[in-house]
């Protein structure tokens, strides 16, 4: 249906919208349950009713993000009034900027507040498909190849030099790195459990790697859009090899583990990604509005990871340097596109390694929301 995706909470299908823009501003709440009768195999979710002995108001706690509380309360408090005006409740949301999870629903009945608290956990679904990831696993290529912060400042400073494109344009040339998945981590509790599952596959992943040398080489420019005229994002390309193989592998196979560990990630044929290192995105340049900062980089200019670890051996420096804080930024940046064919046709032979690869990383996507969890100390993989 149009505007509308089906959730599914304790066992029953709701529609609700899953646009952000739809979720904050418009006071469209969930529409009753498609199922008249609890499937076979769900569980009712039990939670804690309290009763005031005076009043008989009824009141219960859900532990809900801070970065899902503004889809609660809507634009000019939209949401928040409707959701009440509904259900004959009382929503409490922590202050914005609070840090706080505990949003607090009354209601003069037992019926009231259960179905207020269901609508509350069908927007929450809904938020959840809407807002865009968070985390990505990645392998550093800048770190242990100290080539190549030359070679691509060479690079930029060659590509800018007629004004065709400007300089913030191109990446940090000390964190060049391979994304091979990316996640949506909304709580400490699942960053937590993301480095944990990752430490646990520490052994798994080295033996994936130890028939092939840890090495990758990058050669020439292409786009992500069809038309280099019109690009949004350019990257250089990785040649295929045993390496490439062995790191797609690698990818199936953390899909698997974190979906079975009940975390989101972005679904993408590992056979068929294209492996590869940006180097420009228009995203990181908005002529009008503010730009969300990349994360503070450490004493030498490299980015910190949230944790880091060479292929089965012992933790890297670079894992025990520090994490990331909290990305800020007010606005998100506007999309814009570049013409990249001078670009490409210039580096046409330009050619980085063989480049070590020996790291796989957890990092905090730029973009990320204010309101999310700040990344816990480093965490040693194993």
């Amino acid at each position: 249906m149009n505007g509308f995706d089906l959730v599914q909470i304790e066992g029953k299908n709701y529609r609700c919208f899953t646009s952000i823009k739809q979720l904050e501003g418009h006071a469209h709440l969930p529409q009753r349950p498609l199922d008249e009768e609890q499937p076979q195999g769900c569980e009712e979710v039990e939670y804690r009713i309290e009763v005031d002995p005076e009043s008989g108001t009824r009141s219960t706690v859900m532990d809900i993000p801070p970065v899902f509380h503004r889809f609660l309360v809507g634009k000019g408090n939209v949401m928040r009034k409707k959701l009440q005006q509904e259900t004959g409740g009382t929503l409490v949301v922590p202050p914005a900027g609070s840090r706080r999870s505990d949003v607090v629903l009354k209601a003069p009945s037992e019926a009231a507040i259960t179905s207020l608290r269901t609508r509350v956990e069908v927007l929450i679904e809904g938020a959840k498909q809407s807002l865009p990831y968070t985390h990505f696993v990645n392998v550093p290529l800048a770190p242990h190849n100290p080539e190549v912060v030359e070679a691509l400042h060479t690079l930029r400073n060659t590509a800018t030099r007629d004004g065709a494109l400007s300089a913030e344009l191109f990446s940090n040339p000390k964190r060049l790195h391979l994304t091979l998945l990316t996640l949506k981590l909304f709580t400490t509790e699942q960053v937590e459990r993301a480095a944990l599952l990752l430490e646990s596959l520490v052994p798994s992943l080295h033996a994936r790697m130890v028939y092939c040398p840890a090495f990758l080489t990058l050669r020439g420019i292409q786009t992500m859009q069809e038309s280099p005229a019109e690009a949004r994002v350019a990257y250089l390309r990785v040649v295929e090899s045993a390496t490439t193989d062995a790191l797609r592998e690698i990818t199936g196979y953390l899909m698997g583990q974190f979906r079975a560990e009940g975390l989101t990630v972005l679904e993408e044929a590992p056979e068929t990604m294209v492996l590869h290192a940006t180097i420009l995105n228009t995203k990181w340049r908005d002529p009008g509005e503010a730009v969300a900062p990349h994360p503070p980089p450490s004493a030498d200019g490299a980015p910190k990871p949230f944790g880091g670890r060479q292929w089965g051996s012992e933790p890297t420096a670079a894992a025990a340097a520090g994490a990331p804080k909290n990305i800020t930024g007010a606005h998100q940046p506007r999309r814009t596109t570049v013409d990249c064919r001078t670009l490409i046709a210039e580096n046409e032979a330009f050619t980085l390694g063989p480049l070590q690869c020996p790291e796989l990383h957890l990092s905090l996507l730029t973009s990320a929301d204010p309101d999310l969890p700040a990344l816990p100390a480093p965490h040693r993989w194993g």
